[in-house]
């Protein structure tokens, strides 16, 4: 298990505004929210969620959960842990944007502790944490649509949800037809013969596909993906995509274009882009070259819009070190900094 401590955690809201498939009409802006005394004092690996019918933020600081509500500049943070979080070997927190509920879950060793909220945290309900087998680390939980192949029996929620996890010699995911009330068996996604390293957190594209990103297949980082609901998992490389000690991270547009982002070998942030499930690259790009950027960790890619990416970095230019997100438009073909910076878009 790797555990990087947050003292001061700080919640970065980025707000898109003008999102037209074929310009940006205006820049994005960015908001620092700092807890107040006593909430999220610390949070190792924190991890975050959004709710998109209330527009509450949950927010996973170790064994506490906290819900942030926003009313223009000003935020106010709640405790709504559950009684499930008393203890933790990694933290992990997702929230169904769709249909608003959120999963805690607290590793435990070869399984989790696990409850889902339904209401942002004021009632919760105890879950299974895990399918068996589950490994012992480095645990990820996601969700989407189901892919319209082999749609399981016994559907009970509107999306898939799965929980995958990493063990010694192998790594596996396991799918939940209930919404992560419980789960079917875990499959293998790959083994140490196949890949090595940590891998990424899970996503879910629109067309039911789930992609699991790795640093390390063969040599280069990849994803790992399943078009049946984990049935069976496939491994995508990207070629030349050697890596640095960072987890990859990999994002799905609304049409199904795959952003992988990652830290290369080399120490910068690098971008792929994907218009087939992985199955071929295009656009693989050092990102931060117009910035600088000389070491970069804790990549993290998010996507939205057919056209629209970012991803988050730690990086470290000349006599700086500053977290930089960085959005793309036009599938890849350009990227635009934050507002703080004055370097013009340039080719992805």
């Amino acid at each position: 298990m790797e555990r990087k401590r947050l003292e001061y955690p700080l919640l970065l809201i980025m707000l898109l505004t003008g999102f037209s498939l074929t310009a940006q009409t205006a820049a994005p802006t960015y908001q620092i929210l700092v807890p107040p005394a006593g909430i999220a004092t610390d949070a190792g690996e924190p991890s975050i969620g959004a709710d998109w019918k209330t527009g509450a933020i949950m927010f996973q600081a170790i064994l506490e959960t906290d819900r942030i509500t926003m009313s223009g500049n000003t935020a106010t943070w709640q405790n709504v842990s559950p009684v499930t979080s008393a203890t933790s070997l990694d933290p992990i927190l997702f929230t169904d944007h769709t249909t608003g509920r959120t999963l805690v879950s607290e590793l435990a060793g070869v399984c989790s502790l696990s409850s889902f909220s339904d209401d942002g945290g004021a009632n919760y309900t105890p879950a299974v944490g895990c399918g068996v087998p589950a490994g012992v680390d480095h645990q990820t939980i996601g969700g989407g649509p189901f892919a319209p192949t082999l749609v399981p029996l016994g559907v009970g929620y509107p999306n898939a949800v799965y929980y995958c996890s990493q063990d010694v010699v192998d790594a596996s995911c396991a799918l939940s037809v209930d919404g992560g009330l419980t789960y079917g068996a875990a499959v293998p996604i790959y083994t140490l013969v196949d890949c090595g390293g940590l891998h990424g957190h899970i996503k879910v594209g629109p067309d039911g596909t789930a992609y699991v990103p790795n640093k390390e297949c063969d040599g280069n980082a990849a994803v790992v993906s399943s078009s049946n609901n984990g049935i069976t998992w496939t491994i995508h490389t990207i070629p030349g995509s050697s890596s640095g000690d960072s987890d990859p991270s990999v994002a799905v547009a609304s049409d199904n274009t795959v952003y992988f982002g990652w830290h290369g070998a080399n120490g910068h942030p690098m971008v792929a882009v994907s218009h087939d499930h992985g199955a071929t690259w295009t656009n693989i790009t050092d990102v931060g070259t117009s910035l600088g950027i000389q070491n970069v960790a804790f990549p993290a890619m998010v996507a939205g819009d057919s056209n629209r990416a970012a991803l988050a970095f730690l990086g470290t230019p000349p006599a700086a070190t500053r977290r930089m997100p960085q959005t793309s438009k036009e599938c890849g073909t350009s990227i635009s900094p934050p507002p703080t910076t004055a370097v013009s878009p340039g080719p992805l």
